[in-house]
């Protein structure tokens, strides 16, 4: 299987230039129409960008991967932490330290829009490889251009367009990977292409381990005859990717003298998805976040005084309550666990942007031409690029029933189901044109 270019597809240097002259002026006007992003928070405001601005910050002040914490009592400490997967951290760092606090997250918007308009291109060739069709491919690169969601998340100061980004380039990779084995054809570059995609992708995501060890599975079982040729590459792969996240995983075992491979929030979000107060949103009625209770922050909060122990404490004081609660009310925990699966394939009225009739309608249309999709394909085998598209399906599913839904998580699914939402846009559209003709 040849890597073929989207231009080897037959799509014009013309065509792919003027979609991404199109991307990048959309997602430059979308800063002009959102609230709490980019145009309220102001430039020169690191402490705005979430928690990776605050770590940065307090990175760029000398005082290392720490998180800033207050007590009932105005207090404020600074202490080391694993809470956040460092990727989104440390681009938020060389992005301050490189351009100062006035420009520093201009350089943080402007890394979104390229990873962005990277996305748009990789998922095309995404759907090239899965269908073979220039016209999918060309719908692909101009809803993925245009959609919304996407729009949205470029400006703003989250992971959701890098892992967007990484997870299309890991899932185009491994597509690529199986082509190439099935034909007992090298496929070197893939395996170090998937390495370094799972690699990065670990120092963003904390479930990207699930990810990875799936893909790796269903490699192995689609090349099984010829597992010879395909073991040695999957082992440089996974070496790579270890080798990645290896100096992070280190350092906070000298920190933290534990094991934290990725991030130690692990706990606390565990906590978010499974308590009394929750309904499966981890919003309020309000729109705000559902954070500790009183109770439980008494417990934890002499812990401030003590160091890299607060890390460990905060965690695990949240992980005990979530499973104390679902030891003590099982069958509210597994309903919970159904309205989690329910809201994150359909709607939280209680998020922010989630909730909103925009968003819904959105999100209605996009599930249902997946479904449209998914059935068109139905008539067909499988191939593995949808099956492995399926199976990441499965895993959000599961990690949004464990912790929580966020609408941020439904959009990264999305990305990597898009090539069959383009493949249903053009089977409506072939059967719209075949009907007209006829009559």
């Amino acid at each position: 299987m040849q890597q073929e270019s989207l231009i080897g597809s037959g799509i014009s240097k013309r065509s792919l230039a003027s979609i991404a002259i199109v991307a990048v002026l959309a997602r430059i006007a979308m800063v002009l129409f959102l609230e709490n992003t980019t145009r309220s928070w102001g430039w020169d405001k690191p402490d705005l960008l979430m928690e990776y601005g605050i770590i940065a910050k307090n990175m760029l002040a000398g005082l290392g991967h720490s998180y800033t914490w207050g007590n009932l009592v105005g207090k404020w400490f600074v202490l080391p932490t694993a809470y956040m997967p460092p990727g989104q951290t440390f681009i938020d760092y060389a992005c301050f330290a490189a351009f100062g606090n006035a420009y520093g997250s201009i350089a943080v918007y402007s890394i979104n829009l390229i990873c962005s308009v990277m996305s748009i291109f990789v998922i095309a060739k995404i759907a090239q490889a899965l269908f073979n069709s220039k016209r999918v491919t060309l719908i692909t690169l101009w809803m993925v251009a245009l959609y919304p969601p996407f729009l949205y998340s470029t400006a703003t100061f989250g992971v959701t367009t890098i892992v967007i980004l990484l997870q299309s380039w890991v899932l185009l990779s491994s597509i690529r990977f199986v082509a190439l084995a099935s034909t007992a054809q090298k496929a070197n570059i893939e395996a170090v292409q998937i390495g370094i995609g799972f690699g990065l992708l670990f120092l963003f995501r904390g479930e990207a381990p699930l990810y990875a060890i799936v893909t790796i599975i269903m490699i192995l079982y689609t090349c099984r005859k010829n597992l010879r040729v395909i073991m040695p590459k999957l082992v440089l792969a996974t070496i790579i990717s270890v080798a990645i996240l290896a100096p992070w995983t280190i350092r906070n075992y000298i920190v933290f003298d534990r094991i934290i491979p990725i991030s130690s929030n692990g706990g606390f979000n565990f906590w978010r998805g499974n308590n009394a107060q929750t309904t499966g949103s981890p919003w309020t009625s309000s729109g705000g976040p559902l954070w500790s209770t009183d109770e439980l922050w008494q417990k934890i909060e002499p812990y401030l005084d003590s160091g890299a122990l607060f890390d460990k404490m905060h965690s695990s004081i949240h992980t005990q309550a979530a499973t104390d609660w679902i030891t003590e009310h099982p069958s509210s925990a597994m309903i919970l666990w159904a309205k989690k699966v329910l809201i994150f394939w359909t709607f939280d009225t209680n998020s922010i942007m989630g909730g909103t009739i925009t968003y819904m309608t959105m999100y209605a249309l996009t599930l249902l031409l997946f479904a449209i999709g998914l059935f068109n394909l139905l008539k067909k085998n499988f191939s593995f690029g949808i099956k492995l598209i399926l199976a990441w399906c499965i895993i959000a599913t599961l990690v949004a029933m464990v912790f929580f839904p966020l609408p941020r998580l439904q959009v990264i699914v999305i990305a990597s189901y898009f090539p069959i939402i383009a493949f249903a846009v053009a089977t409506i559209s072939d059967k719209l044109r075949k009907k007209q003709t006829n009559f």
